[in-house]
Parts: structure tokens; C-alpha cells; sequence
């Protein structure tokens, strides 16, 4: 299965999000979070995704195994890829309705100090 993690850690060009996209045996992202809390480090198929910036064809480009210490992964999600699907951007994701009509008002504190406040 194909995911897209993002790492703890800054790009090699010195961006500070670095995201990969790798293949994993697993067949499903349940599967694939057991492997990381089973293993400090996982190989996973690392791919490359290249746009030719005359014809916009996109193509992927194979760059063999990595081994990834899953303490740098911050975040993994299932890799979409939204170049091959129909009317990718002309549908609103999620939700379009509020679920309320009116303001409750402000938030509270997220942490309570010690007196509730």
C-alpha cells in the first residue's frame, strides 16, 4: 500500500517539511501502524512523483528501498493521487454545512489552570 508520511525532520534542501511517499506491504494504514510501533526502523519502496513542465504528464520514479527510523514519522496518511481522478478539484471536501446556526460564545481555556480559570 502507498502512504504519505510526514517527518520529523527537515528536507535535504533545508525546507522544513519533509514528506516522502513510500510503498509498504501492509493493506492497510492499521497494519502499517503496528509495523511502526512493532519496529524502530521499517524499509519501505520510496518513490519520487515528476511532473514534466511542458506536457504536465506525471510519472513516478522508483528510488529503491529506504529503512526509516519510525521515531522521526509525525504523521502517515494513505497516498491519494488526485492527478488521476475526474474533477479532482471541483468538488468541496468535507463538510459544507456548520453544524450550528448561532455562536455559543468564547472557547474556554484548553488547560485549566489551577483554579478552573
Amino acid at each position: 500500500m502507498r502512504f504519505l508520511l510526514t517527518m520529523n525532520m527537515p528536507s535535504a534542501r533545508g525546507e522544513l517539511i519533509h514528506q516522502m511517499i513510500v510503498d509498504h506491504g501492509s493493506e492497510s494504514a492499521t497494519q502499517f501502524c503496528l509495523a511502526m510501533n512493532r519496529d524502530e526502523f521499517i524499509v519501505c519502496r520510496q518513490w519520487y512523483k515528476r511532473k514534466d513542465p511542458y506536457t504536465k504528464e506525471v510519472s513516478w520514479e522508483d528510488r529503491g528501498d529506504v529503512i526509516l527510523n519510525t521515531h522521526h514519522i509525525g504523521k502517515v496518511a494513505e497516498y491519494l493521487d488526485l492527478d488521476n481522478l475526474e474533477n479532482n478539484y471541483d468538488e468541496p471536501q468535507g463538510r459544507t454545512q456548520f453544524s450550528r446556526q448561532y455562536s455559543q460564545g468564547p472557547r474556554g481555556p484548553i488547560r485549566p489552570g489551577r483554579y478552573g480559570v
